[in-house]
């Protein structure tokens, strides 16, 4: 697992109590704040899991985690999806998909649950806007593989920048896994090099008032 992790806020749920802790300061929120209709307020998101991916930075290589989208067993990338140790936003490694690189994902069990909401964040970036177009996002599974939700973003930029997308898993839904991915296609050219770093898969809570008017809650 990669330990290469950025700071992020933590939520310790203690006798009805949540603590937020934010760089240096510790703010204590009861529980009745919380609220889970993360899109009904301008809150900033919380986590209240830990990571969910493992090697979410890159930096202990091809270990085979991150896979093609087949799913070959044991799992491995495409010949033309590489770790490299250059270009990377953070650490030293990076995943860089070129030339007929299409799928690399990563399957996620542990915290998938219904009624929760997830925020998925990866930088990014594309060395020509114009080549195969480059998508990264997160796609949710019943247990008979069907897809209960999904959300993506398209990568146009050429310098790395982070990008999150939120997910609200319906109360049930049956969700049993979740996959991060990203992806190129290279059927109409494959020019471009899509270069991927700091991938991020946790569950959050939102506070305020799910009631409130989103621009006066706070």
């Amino acid at each position: 697992m990669d330990t290469d992790k950025g700071t992020s806020p933590v939520i310790a749920a203690l006798l009805m109590v949540a603590v937020v802790v934010i760089l240096s300061g510790v703010i204590f929120v009861t529980a009745e704040e919380i609220t889970t209709q993360a899109r009904q307020t301008n809150e900033r998101p919380v986590p209240v899991t830990g990571e969910l991916l493992f090697n979410e930075g890159f930096e202990s290589g091809d270990n085979g985690v991150w896979q093609k989208g087949d799913g070959p067993v044991p799992p491995y990338l495409e010949s033309d999806a590489h770790i490299v140790a250059r270009n990377a936003r953070f650490g030293s490694s990076a995943l860089k998909m070129n030339e007929s690189a299409e799928f690399t994902g990563q399957n996620v069990t542990d915290e998938i649950d219904d009624g929760t909401t997830y925020r998925m964040c990866a930088y990014t970036m594309v060395d020509d806007p114009s080549g195969a177009p480059a998508y990264v996002g997160v796609q949710y599974y019943d247990a008979s593989g069907a897809i209960v939700d999904k959300d993506t973003f398209r990568v146009t930029w050429t310098a790395y920048e982070e990008r999150c997308v939120l997910t609200d898993i319906p109360d049930d839904s049956g969700v049993v896994e979740a996959e991060v991915w990203a992806f190129r296609d290279p059927s109409g050219t494959t020019a471009g090099t899509l270069y991927v770093d700091e991938v991020s898969l946790v569950q959050v809570r939102y506070f305020g008032n799910s009631n409130a008017n989103p621009y006066e809650n706070g």
